[in-house]
């Protein structure tokens, strides 16, 4: 006999632009933002949540807890994440738009980008060896003292990571793609 634990129900919260009205409450759980508009998230909790097709863009994650959420389809241009609570922290990203997005000095372990623009996005001194990343482009995005141990890139791009200045031992890169860890070295790959 299969037993399967039993799925959350959502509470449902759509089109609302919460920059123009606060929020209901400080703590979300198993909630459901969708066709939503936020400046701020500082100070909340969000347990178990998702944003689906909402604008984020610039919005504060001050003192914010983020709690296994996961962003679909959202814009998300210029949040700067670390600002965020890390302990207990989970993202996760589906086709969402995350240029210059600030990660530097996060432990992003458990979190997800999938199908995801982080061109300018922040990763200095981040640790995201634990992270999954595929299909991404990372133009101009920032790995500096960024650990990228054990990471499959192999299906990301336009990257460029310098294998002196960031961790990148027993890492997977495609052969369409080496041209990102050599650009630093004025390599010319034909």
């Amino acid at each position: 006999m299969r037993t399967t634990k039993p799925q959350p129900d959502y509470q449902l919260i759509e089109k609302v632009d919460f920059t123009q009205i606060p929020l209901p409450d400080s703590e979300f759980e198993f909630t459901e933002f969708r066709n939503c508009i936020f400046s701020s998230l500082t100070n909340l909790t969000f347990i178990d949540c998702r944003f689906t097709a909402c604008n984020l863009g610039n919005a504060v994650v001050k003192n914010t807890k983020l709690q296994l959420v996961r962003f679909s389809d959202c814009k998300l241009i210029g949040i700067n994440f670390s600002e965020a609570r890390d302990f207990g922290l989970e993202l996760h990203f589906h086709q969402c738009a995350l240029q210059y997005a600030g990660f530097g000095r996060m432990k992003l372990h458990q979190s997800v980008f999938q199908d995801c623009k982080l061109q300018g996005a922040n990763f200095a001194m981040a640790n995201i060896s634990k992270a999954i990343m595929t299909h991404c482009d990372f133009d101009q995005a920032v790995f500096s003292d960024t650990n990228l141990s054990g990471m499959d890139f192999s299906t990301n791009y336009n990257f460029v990571i310098h294998p002196v200045s960031n961790n990148v031992r027993r890492a997977k890169f495609s052969r369409h793609t080496v041209e990102g860890l050599l650009a630093g070295f004025e390599v010319q790959v034909v």
